[in-house]
């Protein structure tokens, strides 16, 4: 998992990878949990992301708090590429 350059309205993105290192076809996930944490003002419950499959460049509806999944190959390996909502400007209150 790793942070990419933010879009020019400010989504933030992060790429996952998941890897299957044995030697047969693979049901393997990224929980929520992991691919937003550390991410301010992203509650992994209720954020909704959109998810981009980089391999076979199809969008893959999750819904918030899913886990990405995929069946992935012997030996292989599938990205993804997780957009969160920008992080809304703080607002300026008059003293």
């Amino acid at each position: 998992m790793g942070d990419l350059t933010p879009l020019a309205d400010g989504s933030r993105r992060r790429a996952v990878a998941l890897f299957n290192k044995g030697e047969d076809l693979d049901a393997i996930f990224a929980p929520a949990s992991l691919y937003s944490r550390e991410l301010p003002g992203v509650d992994p419950a209720t954020t909704a992301v959109k998810v981009r499959d980089v391999v076979r460049r199809t969008d893959v509806a999750v819904a918030p708090g899913a886990p990405i999944a995929s069946n992935v190959p012997r030996h292989g390996v599938d990205l993804y590429v997780i957009t969160y909502p920008a992080l809304a400007a703080p607002s300026v209150t008059e003293l």
